[in-house]
């Protein structure tokens, strides 16, 4: 395989992966309140998540894996797309009686494996150079203000009562719109560097350890 049939495979990957990437996140709010009557659309969000990450990790014939297929990140980060979608599968199979004990325990374990995939996933990018500096860091800084709402919304209600504080209302908007805003910042952000083009000198758009396709 030539350096541009890679170039162009690995352009490829990145583009299809960012516009999959950045619809999973608005295939639902698009809808607006139809979604609700719309069955799948749930289901249907997460997998184009779950194609997403997979393209994003494996590459297309070889070529454009944002991991540079190692294996922890790359693993990590199919893990993080596909387990949405084990999420919804349990959830429909699950008894509706629960106790709430077993419910929360559900929760807790989920948001767990997900913040673990998520970090393992964001830190394999980061290392592995396969995406340029300082974008390469882009999934990280996501993470973070993802998570730093979620501390914040955790110290609230440890704070505050909920029925007293009027924050508690204008955390979960909050929240929405940064997990949204940065998956539709990512999956825009990979097609903007997939269509960058090369040049002599330039910033290294795709690369890895063994092969050089910039």
């Amino acid at each position: 395989m030539t350096d541009g049939t890679r170039f162009r495979d690995a352009r490829l990957a990145w583009t299809v992966g960012g516009a999959l990437l950045a619809a999973s996140a608005v295939v639902g709010p698009a809808l607006g309140p139809a979604a609700m009557l719309v069955p799948g659309v749930r289901f249907l969000g997460a997998l184009c998540f779950a194609a997403a990450t997979l393209i994003l990790a494996l590459g297309l014939r070889g070529a454009g894996s944002v991991t540079d297929r190692r294996p922890l990140g790359t693993i990590a980060l199919v893990g993080l797309g596909v387990w949405p979608l084990v999420v919804i599968v349990v959830g429909a199979v699950l008894p509706p009686a629960m106790p709430v004990a077993a419910l929360q325990a559900w929760g807790y374990a989920d948001s767990i494996i997900r913040l673990a995939l998520a970090v393992l996933a964001v830190t394999g990018i980061a290392r592995a150079g396969a995406v340029a500096h300082p974008w390469n860091r882009a999934p990280a800084w996501v993470l973070a203000a993802v998570a730093g709402v979620r501390v914040l919304e955790f110290a609230v209600f440890a704070t505050r009562p909920a029925a007293t504080s009027p924050v508690i209302l204008l955390l979960p908007p909050l929240e929405t719109l940064v997990s949204t805003g940065g998956i539709v910042f990512l999956g825009v952000l990979a097609i903007v560097l997939a269509h960058r083009r090369a040049r002599p000198g330039s910033v290294v758009v795709f690369a890895s350890s063994d092969e050089d396709v910039s």
